[in-house]
């Protein structure tokens, strides 16, 4: 519910036991499901190598503590029962994947961001929601976006 920058952000959410049960979809999607990973929730900070930050170096030196990073958190987000796959590319390239089954909004998502997630999730059929505060009780609630 407090999807990125103060509630401002939004999270996509899969069925993945549709693709998991599907040959076909299986081969369609390797490429994502190849880097899927289930975020390790642990109590230390992860530590990043100083040498991963000077200039002269190729990521790919240090995958492996850039993966341990990406693919871990703190123990007080274990509620979220996160995935991630992170793939690597060119900026506007297109990464064909299963439909989402929702698109859940956070609490401060502004009315620009709204308005496009609308139009995205209306044109392919996919379901909005958003979360909506109670300020007597800071308590949140999933609503439908119409």
């Amino acid at each position: 519910p407090h999807y990125a920058n103060k509630h401002q952000g939004f999270a996509v959410e899969y069925n993945f036991s549709e693709i998991f049960n599907d040959e076909e979809l299986i081969k369609q999607n390797l490429e994502v499901l190849l880097l899927l990973f289930k975020i390790e929730y642990i109590n230390k900070v992860p530590v990043v190598p100083i040498s991963l930050l000077q200039n002269n170096n190729k990521i790919e030196d240090y995958l492996g503590d850039v993966l341990e990073m990406i693919y871990q958190k703190n123990k007080c987000w274990k509620y979220e029962k996160e995935w991630r796959s992170v793939i690597r590319r060119d900026n506007n390239c297109e990464i064909k994947f299963i439909k989402p089954s929702k698109v859940i909004a956070g609490v401060n998502s502004s009315d620009e961001t709204m308005r496009k997630l609308k139009i995205i999730c209306t044109k392919r059929g996919i379901k909005l929601k958003k979360y909506k505060m109670n300020l007597k009780t800071y308590s949140l609630r999933l609503i439908n976006c119409k």
